[in-house]
């Protein structure tokens, strides 16, 4: 009886130890599998790394790529910002060219009528401004001197007036009448002309009938080289402003000129 025991205990020995290869085998090819996947997750791992780093490295250089780019665009942008001053400043110095060049040829202009203008005169260029400073002292000294004479004249003129109606022995109305005719043949004279503030003061010819309202012509000799308007009538002195639009070309006005009404009262 022991006998089939044993060989059934031997079998189910036999059977659990080829039960138990089989599962270590079995075991061992999953344990194989398992270890063939972790390195390939770890070759995925290392692979990931290289990737994640390279994307890291392109990363940097594309980010210093556009910093390169921004630095370079704000470059251009400076030097254009160059270029248009460089193009202000060289227009800025073509006008202060163009306009040194006008005021050259305005003095050469000036310099060669100076010149003719001294023509024959025997004065350097450098002395022409004492030359005619000393002309200026020579004319207001006649000028002063010929003021004088002209008072003086009138002087003589009013006494000849006074004289010749004393001598006329005319009444009070006809000597008006005869006034208000003459009036355009009577003339009265200028003592101070005040060229800064463009007015003259008149002693006007006690015949005359000047008001504020009276157009005066000037008259130097034979000629009338402008006209004036009265700015205030005063005892034995009238203030008038220089027309300057009217006076001849060339003509300045000058103590001793006479002003005469540019159209007499009529009775």
């Amino acid at each position: 009886m022991k006998t089939p025991l044993f060989v059934a205990a031997c079998a189910g020995i036999a059977a659990a130890g080829i039960f138990s290869y089989q599962n270590i085998k079995t075991h061992q090819a999953e344990l194989d599998s398992t270890d063939d996947k972790k390195d390939k997750i770890i070759n995925v791992d290392v692979s990931i790394d290289s990737m994640q780093k390279d994307y890291d490295s392109e990363k940097e250089l594309k980010k210093k790529a556009e910093d390169d780019l921004n630095a370079t665009l704000a470059e251009i942008e400076i030097k254009d910002r160059q270029k248009l001053t460089l193009k202000s400043t060289l227009q800025d110095l073509d006008n202060k060219v163009a306009t040194q060049q006008e005021k050259i040829e305005d003095v050469e202009a000036l310099i060669n009528k100076i010149k003719v203008a001294f023509q024959g005169q025997n004065v350097a260029l450098e002395n022409i401004p004492a030359f005619v400073e000393k002309l200026d002292e020579e004319l207001k000294g006649l000028e002063k001197k010929s003021e004088e004479l002209v008072i003086a004249l009138e002087e003589t003129q009013e006494q000849f007036d006074a004289s010749n109606a004393d001598l006329l022995g005319l009444n009070k109305s006809e000597s008006e009448r005869i006034k208000s005719l003459r009036q355009n043949s009577l003339s009265s004279l200028i003592t101070a002309v005040n060229s800064s503030w463009g007015f003259v003061i008149i002693k006007p010819h006690p015949n005359t009938d000047i008001n504020v309202d009276s157009n005066l012509i000037i008259v130097r000799g034979a000629q009338h080289i402008g006209r004036l308007h009265i700015n205030a009538v005063e005892t034995n002195r009238v203030i008038a402003d220089i027309d300057y639009d009217s006076l001849v070309s060339g003509a300045r006005v000058r103590a001793g000129d006479r002003v005469i009404l540019a159209k007499a009262n009529s009775r």
